[in-house]
Formats: structure tokens, sequence, C-alpha cells
């Protein structure tokens, strides 16, 4: 038998250990120690400082940490607000002691830390810039050791119309967000906690890739299970399932079915037999593979644009605009970065991103309530 030859992303993942559960905790220590010497230069900006103490008040966990927090930043703001002089190394004091229990914050305290990394980066400090460096070398060793668990949920979705090479770098995006995310002082594993942002941002990419906005987890996970269920049925007899066998085998009503199958890139994937139930005997990918498409397929092609065009216009002028430059449904059928769109709407490049994800949220909410899944 032949060796299978091994890819460089593979050779990539093979070559970090995973870690154990002690080293994973000295590194997640070691994050959260470099962002409370961040968190101690930076928060001597009475602006930022309030910008973040502001993050933390306004979550619904409390506990000694939270305490402190406040009562710290109420010491500095009576002092400012009275016009009293605060000695040097008493104010010195609060600030340490506001972005140390930041760090040991039970919540999330991810914000505050993208608050920190903005400010970074509009001004670079040389101190401040070594501690950010040194939280991004912490946090990459936990996303180098952790890739393996990428791949492997990666694996488990495959040959569902995306190359698993691919998966695993929507998954990476999982993975990094989740180093963000993680909080030691919550007691569990980073890798438990990782498992959960990898397998949404491969169930994303899956949506994405065959439609136009991504999907709540549910609707995912019911066009997943419809696609899962279609392969293994045309594994098993070597023809794709009719609708009524689909929904014998999944469980899922009928009329959910083409619902999901509407909402799944508004149409069915290229192993969906829509023709089928026209007479035509005929998959998708078949029909795609012809130079011309019957009169009954761009009566369908019409109402799926129409569908997406409904939608799109319960959106403002601003998110419909982001939206269809952003995922290539313009008249040019480009696809724009964010940097490229912020200049064209007159807004930054952050506040673009924003814009994208308000838009997203409005339209899941419609089709939620269309499919009732």
């Amino acid at each position: 038998m032949l060796a299978t030859e091994t890819t460089p992303l593979q050779a990539s993942i093979l070559s970090h250990a995973l870690l154990s559960k002690s080293e994973e905790r000295k590194i997640a220590k070691g994050m959260d120690a470099a962002m409370a010497e961040l968190g101690s230069l930076l928060l001597k900006d009475a602006a930022l400082r309030s910008e973040a103490v502001e993050v933390v008040a306004y979550q619904s966990q409390s506990g000694p940490a939270q305490d402190i927090i406040l009562t710290a930043h109420d010491k500095l703001t009576i002092q400012v607000g009275a016009q009293l002089q605060m000695e040097r190394q008493e104010a010195k004091h609060c600030v340490r002691q506001i972005a140390e229990n930041i760090a040991k914050f039970d919540g999330d305290r991810s914000e505050v830390f993208s608050l920190y990394r903005d400010r970074v980066a509009a001004k670079p400090l040389k101190k401040a810039k070594q501690h950010l460096e040194e939280y991004r070398h912490y946090r990459d060793r936990l996303i180098e050791s952790n890739m393996r668990l990428v791949a492997s949920i990666a694996h488990q979705h495959k040959d569902l119309g995306v190359d698993v090479e691919d998966l695993i770098q929507e998954g990476t995006l999982g993975l990094i967000r989740a180093t963000e995310k993680f909080n030691i002082n919550k007691g569990f594993r980073f890798s438990t906690f990782a498992y959960w942002w990898i397998q949404q941002a491969i169930k994303a990419a899956l949506t994405e890739k065959r439609g136009v906005v991504r999907l709540p987890a549910n609707v995912v996970d019911v066009i997943t299970k419809l696609d899962r269920a279609k392969q293994q049925y045309l594994h098993a007899y070597g023809r794709y399932p009719s609708e009524e066998i689909l929904a014998s085998l999944t469980g899922i009503k009928p009329e959910h079915i083409r619902l999901a199958s509407q909402v799944n890139g508004l149409g069915l994937s290229l192993n969906d037999d829509r023709s089928r139930e026209e007479g035509s005997g005929l998959s998708l990918a078949e029909q795609l593979a012809s130079e011309s498409r019957s009169p009954e397929e761009e009566v369908m092609a019409s109402k799926e644009q129409a569908f997406i065009r409904s939608r799109l216009m319960n959106l403002n002028e601003r998110q419909r605009l982001v939206l269809t430059l952003y995922q290539g449904i313009n008249q040019e059928g480009k696809i724009l970065t964010f940097r490229e769109i912020a200049p064209k709407i007159g807004v930054t490049l952050e506040r673009t991103r924003q814009i994208y994800h308000e838009a997203l949220a409005a339209l899941k909410k419609d089709l939620l309530v269309e499919a009732n899944l």
C-alpha cells in the first residue's frame, strides 16, 4: 500500500505536541499576566479606563475582582471630580488594581483586551508593544498546540461540499477567537472551551460557502443533518433520496426540508436533486454541467433571486450596500473586503465590520421566522 502524502498544513499540525493541563494553565496565566501589565500602562488614560470599567460593570457576574475594579475606579473618579490631587503612587496603585483584577475577572474580558490592542495599534508605545507581543507569544502557543483538535473537528464535517483544508482554515479562526474569549479563572480546560468555537466556525463556513449569509447554529445543524443523510444514502444505493425518504431518514418534516433547502444558500446544494421532482432525473450538480438551463430551472433561479432581494430590502441602505459588496451579490458579482468597502460608505474599517454583522443579524431573524426551525 502506498503511503499517503502529508500536506504542508498537515505536517504543520502534527509538528506541535498537545499540552498537558498544567502547561495549558501556565500559558493561560502568562497571557493574563501580559494583559495585566499592558492594562497597567494603558489605563492611566482616564477615557480608556472608564470605557474598560464600563464593560466590566455591565456584566452580570459579581465578585471580589469586580468590586475591587469598581472601587478603585470610583476612587480615581472622585479625586478628579473634586479636583483633588491624589498622590502619584496611590493613583498608580489604583490603576494597577483595576488592570490586575480585570485579568482576574471571571466574566468576559475579551472586549477590554480588544480595547487594549486597538490602543496599542493607535499609539504604539515601546513598553506596551512588548507586553502585547508577550501576550501573542503565549496565545500562539495555545493555538498551535490545539490545531489537532481543529483538524479532528474539520474531518467530522468532510464530504459536505467544502474541502477539509478550507474547513481547517475556518476552524482555526474559531480557535483564535476561543483564545481571545478564554478565561482560565472559570476553572475549565481550554480544549473543552475551544471545541464549541471551532465547531461553530466550521458550521458557519459550510453555510457561507454555499449560501449568502451565515445562519444560526440550529439551522446549520438541520442543513448538515440533511446533507449527511443524502451522502450516506448515495453511498448505499447509488442515487440521492427523494424528499419522502429523506424525511424518513432524518425525522425532519418535508416542509422543513424544503425550507431548509431554500435557506441553505437560498437554493439546494450541488448534491440535491431539486429538478428530479420536476421529472428531469438530474441532480443540480449534473444540471450545472450542461451549457444551458431549462425554463423550469430559470423560474427556480428567478424565485431564489426574488427571495434574496426581498430580504435585503428589509435592511437599511448602508447595511444592504455592505452586505451585497462583501458577499458579491451586487450586479458586478465582485467580492470586496471590508477595507475596500469602508471608503465607499465613509466609515472606519471596524464600523464597516459592525454594519455587516448588524445586517447578518437582521437577515438571520427573518430567515428563522420564515423557516420556523
